[in-house]
């Protein structure tokens, strides 16, 4: 009875443990503050977000565009946030429990994987926090955390798998396509690279005779009908994109830049993914990662080192299925990497990354969940065997192997994890709302034309990432962003449009025809963007030559005439600055 209950304690223990880690950091980083992860219209209107999303053809955007992935967000993300926002919590609350219920789901899936295969003890801690605290949560945390949602499913997936293939019926398949449906809506390539893991898992059991061929081919079978059950409102969302829409993977990064950044030593220490090495001109676009290049290194390299050395000296059951996991998912995840000379295996990747089908599956870091969570299990085993072999050692090794695993994601407790320059307050200036609600009363049969274009909406108070205003109004919107909207024609009339713009050619002559032919009823200049960060065009002297474009009625102005200024990192002190007249006046 006393055993019983000590375990019962110690299970207990790990729950808040595990728990505590998840939320806590999060709500101390930098609260008040949101940053610009996956969708602003999450923060600013997610009722108006989950109306749209159900639609593939959206007017309201570009001059009308077959959308992309966005039908996604009806679930679980949208109803996330619309529950948030219902119950009057903060913004930016809500946005800490999302990312902390993710970490949480991964950290409390190891637990629940362990214990189903046998595990208890220190053991089941240390590879709890080792999977739930990899340095992989930079590469998507602050920005597109939907991505870490296949992460935090993974060792659900692989749990039910193996329950699945010693228990007959559907349920545990069934199970298997309920948490499929939690975690793949948005991002069909990761959830199909993470499911890798069960499918290895499947044939692993088979190739060893844990269990029979036939019992694997049937779970494998019940397991896909059920994936594809709870999966197809998403997935023939995609053919209708593919088919009628942009072609949106060809517009984005391109496998070389994926796989330049894939190199062994990276993925080895979980990360890998091109996005973690970019430089801007206001500096890292993941601003944590300039620790992992410095003292930082040594550890990040360590534990996965010391989980390599624990598969290789230590015996236990799956061993043979968590080795096979981690030489998938290194081999998937370094794919064509180097790319003018990649093994005969990556040539053929890099062959069909050609066609539509294979470009899909460019990004093969996001495969790194498989090796993450077979080196959290080597090292769970490590101090299992610990233990077994002096007891008396469990408590001190379980220590402080949790210390080094917490110091190894460094921005966590450094309270950098969220990075400043993709955050903006709470709040958006006054002026915004104003503006949006200027806007709708007017003439709804005619969309609104934001000038200046920008890759992303940074702006002088904040970043928000997405612009603001299809998040504020019902009107329909257009703009020039780095992912092009619309169809094909509207999308290179648009970067046609705005490149004049950003060029300094522009013919305000010109404005009242084309936004007559873009059906426009205002335009809205903005000019409080960060126009350093993406080089627009200055907003004094944009604002003094537009006051000249005739056939317009007088300006409507929102907020107040303040100087923009670059910031000191970028100061733009050039002769182009130096040249606006002294006369123009501040927008």
């Amino acid at each position: 009875m006393r055993r019983i209950f000590v375990h019962r304690a110690q299970a207990r223990f790990q729950q808040v443990v595990i728990a505590g880690l998840a939320y806590i950091p999060l709500l101390l980083n930098d609260p008040g503050r949101l940053a610009a992860d996956t969708k602003a219209y999450l923060y600013l209107d997610p009722g108006r977000l989950l109306a749209r999303a159900p639609y593939m053809w959206q007017p309201e955007l570009g001059l009308g565009t077959v959308t992309h992935q966005n039908i996604g967000y009806l679930w679980p993300i949208g109803p996330f946030f619309f529950a948030g926002e219902s119950a009057g919590i903060p913004d930016w609350v809500v946005q800490r429990v999302w990312l902390g219920t993710i970490l949480l789901g991964a950290g409390l899936g190891i637990r629940w994987l362990l214990r189903t295969l046998g595990w208890s003890g220190g053991g089941v801690l240390v590879g709890s926090l080792a999977y739930m605290l990899s340095p992989y949560l930079l590469n998507y945390l602050d920005r597109h955390s939907v991505i870490l949602l296949p992460w935090a499913g993974l060792p659900w997936l692989i749990g039910i798998t193996h329950r699945a293939l010693r228990t007959p019926g559907w349920r545990h398949p069934a199970l298997f396509g309920l948490v499929t449906l939690a975690i793949g809506g948005v991002n069909a390539s990761s959830l199909l690279l993470v499911g890798l893991g069960p499918l290895v898992w499947l044939v692993w059991s088979g190739l060893e005779r844990s269990a029979p061929w036939r019992r694997v081919l049937s779970t494998a079978v019940k397991i896909g009908v059920a994936f594809l059950a709870t999966g197809l409102w998403w997935m023939v969302g995609l053919a209708v994109q593919a088919m009628h829409g942009l072609p949106t993977l060809r517009l984005t990064e391109n496998y070389r830049v994926v796989s330049d950044a894939a190199t062994a030593p990276e993925l080895f220490r979980g990360l890998g993914y091109w996005y973690f090495y970019g430089q801007g001109r206001l500096g890292a676009w993941v601003e944590p990662a300039t620790s992992y290049t410095r003292w930082a290194l040594p550890l990040s390299f360590g534990l996965p080192l010391l989980g390599l050395l624990v598969a290789a000296i230590v015996r236990f059951r799956h061993r043979g299925h968590i080795l096979a996991l981690m030489v998938v998912g290194l081999l998937v995840g370094i794919g064509a990497h180097p790319y003018d000379a990649p093994s005969p295996l990556g040539r053929i990747f890099r062959e069909w990354t050609l066609s539509d089908s294979g470009l899909a599956l460019r990004s093969t870091p996001r495969v790194l969940p498989l090796f993450l969570l077979s080196t959290a299990l080597f090292l769970g085993a490590g101090i299992a065997a610990l233990s077994a072999f002096k007891p008396r050692l469990e408590h001190f090794s379980t220590i402080l192997i949790s210390l080094l695993i917490i110091g190894n994601l460094s921005p966590l407790w450094m309270g950098n994890i969220l990075g400043e320059t993709v955050q903006r307050p709470e709040e958006i200036p006054e002026y915004w709302e104003q503006t949006a609600g200027y806007l709708d009363s007017k003439n709804p049969s005619t969309r609104v034309l934001e000038i200046p274009g920008a890759d992303f909406s940074a702006y002088r108070w904040g970043n928000s990432g997405d612009p603001l205003l299809p998040g504020l109004m019902d009107r329909p919107y257009a703009s020039r962003e780095l992912i092009p909207l619309g169809t094909g024609p509207s999308a290179e009339l648009l970067v046609a449009f705005d490149r004049e713009i950003q060029e300094g050619r522009f013919d305000v002559n010109s404005l009242a025809p084309m936004s007559q032919l873009m059906n426009v009823g205002d335009v809205v200049v903005r000019s409080d963007l960060q126009f350093e960060r993406f080089r627009t065009p200055r907003p004094k002297e944009l604002w003094n030559t537009l006051l000249d474009a005739p056939d317009f009625l007088s300006p409507v102005e929102f907020g107040e005439r303040i100087e923009n200024i670059a910031g000191p990192e970028r100061p733009m002190l050039d002769e182009h600055t130096l040249a606006i007249p002294n006369s123009y006046e501040t927008p």
